[in-house]
């Protein structure tokens, strides 16, 4: 129906709409008799698209997961001329934007120089397909402002916004959080590119802090979330709107870069908690288990959270009756508790 049609419709059902309002709703009806293309992938693994132009991804993790070196990776691939890590981009790869708002500059340069070693680019010289900026020094309402104005400004083909909750003053402001979303969806589509977001996990989760959490797991394409597991970080692709990318696993050789692992097996987990939880045998407080596990084991309370999650999905630690947690120890070989 054409919009002097809709116009008269909305008269006799009592509707008050606006030519724009008709406009919207036009541009927004599915027409089936147009064949509607796949969007161009941005970045594969292996023959598998990750992400896609005309959406946003979602990176996820604990602090010190390894998140930033793994966007390093995703980058650095999309911009080598091979692959890597056994990710890959299209011919027709474009440039990339990175901007960052928790580094200083000396430790953003650090991960611009990482990305151009894994994409063979320059390291002591300005290249016009990757693009750094650090926008740590200004308030949120100027990096929200600024990281518009950039993308517009510089139209890369892939961008990174490493500490997208640093956009906002309130990561729980429900408001703020959509129109941020909104924000990173109407550039996609515009400008036909993909921004990968960075968001820290709420403390022994994986989910996002906050609405704007909620919001970006809503409306993103694909959610990666990175665990640190010692040495090794894993990425579970928990969720993708296209074919289904497989899990990996990597680790951090002597040149500061990544390389491709083995996941860790069920098994390895199993006994690394156990070796972790076994003198628990006496019922303790989650929270002074947690500072136990930061004392000996030299991890941060995140992590020591994650391990007490794990090991009590695990069935490792039992919770009593009056919340206390201890570790439950193996059942013995049946013959060996026979009185004969």
């Amino acid at each position: 129906m054409n919009t002097i049609g809709l116009k008269v419709v909305a008269g006799l059902e009592g509707i008050s709409v606006e030519d724009e309002d008709i406009r919207l709703l036009q541009q927004a009806e599915i027409d089936l008799s147009i064949d509607i293309p796949s969007p161009p992938p941005v970045l594969f693994q292996g023959d598998k698209v990750m992400i896609s132009k005309g959406d946003f991804s979602v990176v996820v993790g604990a602090a010190k997961s390894r998140k930033t070196f793994c966007v390093s990776a995703m980058v650095g691939a999309y911009l080598c001329a091979d692959e890597y890590m056994n990710m890959s981009s299209p011919a027709d790869a474009g440039n990339v934007l990175w901007i960052d708002t928790e580094q200083s500059i000396y430790h953003a340069a650090r991960v611009a120089r990482r990305v151009c070693r894994i994409a063979g680019l320059p390291t002591n010289q300005k290249t016009e397909r990757f693009r750094m900026l650090c926008f740590r020094e200004y308030t949120p309402d100027k990096r929200r402002e600024l990281t518009d104005k950039a993308i517009r400004l510089y139209r890369p083909a892939l961008v990174v916004v490493d500490g997208a909750a640093d956009l906002i003053l309130d990561v729980n402001d429900s408001s703020e959080s959509a129109k941020l979303a909104t924000m990173f969806m109407d550039i996609t589509k515009e400008l036909d590119n993909h921004i990968i977001t960075v968001l820290h996990t709420n403390p022994g989760g994986d989910k996002p802090r906050g609405h704007l959490g909620t919001n970006f797991l809503n409306k993103a394409q694909a959610l990666f979330i990175v665990r640190a597991d010692g040495d090794i970080s894993t990425v579970s692709v928990d969720r993708c709107r296209d074919i289904a990318v497989d899990d990996f696993a990597f680790t951090i050789n002597k040149e500061g870069l990544l390389v491709l692992t083995s996941m860790p097996s069920k098994s390895e987990k199993l006994d690394n908690l156990k070796a972790i939880f076994s003198k628990y045998t006496q019922p303790i407080r989650r929270a002074d288990l947690k500072d136990a596990l930061i004392s000996s084991e030299g991890i941060k309370k995140a992590m020591a959270y994650r391990h007490i999650q794990n090991a009590i999905d695990m069935g490792i630690l039992v919770e009593n009756n009056v919340g206390m947690l201890y570790y439950k120890k193996d059942v013995e070989n049946e013959d060996e508790k026979l009185p004969f």
